[in-house]
């Protein structure tokens, strides 16, 4: 029991970098003025929203990694697949900042 609280806490602390990353760099990406780059960009987070996080899970570590040559293991794939909360976080909250009127 103990072991699985270390392992939510440990996945859980871990993800918030990537997280922030990608939660910052989406909005920065998608006011970009280059045509594909603003619609990739809203296609990933129509993905993203709408997909369970254990299939993005699921497909991060058996399909997308595979698919670029890397094993890093479940554990770190776990990791940079939890980003996604976290990514939503980044948005809820830079969506609900007070505005300067």
């Amino acid at each position: 029991m103990a072991l699985a609280a270390f392992v939510t806490i440990h996945v859980g602390a871990n993800s918030r970098a990537p997280g922030l990353v990608v939660g910052t760099l989406v909005p920065v990406l998608r006011s970009v003025r280059t045509w594909p780059v603003p619609l990739t960009m809203q296609r990933y987070g129509s993905i993203i929203r709408w997909t369970p996080a254990l299939v993005q899970i699921r497909d991060f570590d058996y399909v997308l990694l595979p698919l670029i040559g890397l094993d890093i293991g479940p554990m770190t794939a776990g990791i940079l697949a939890m980003r996604v909360p976290a990514f939503r976080r980044v948005k809820l909250t830079c969506r609900s900042r007070p505005s300067s009127a």
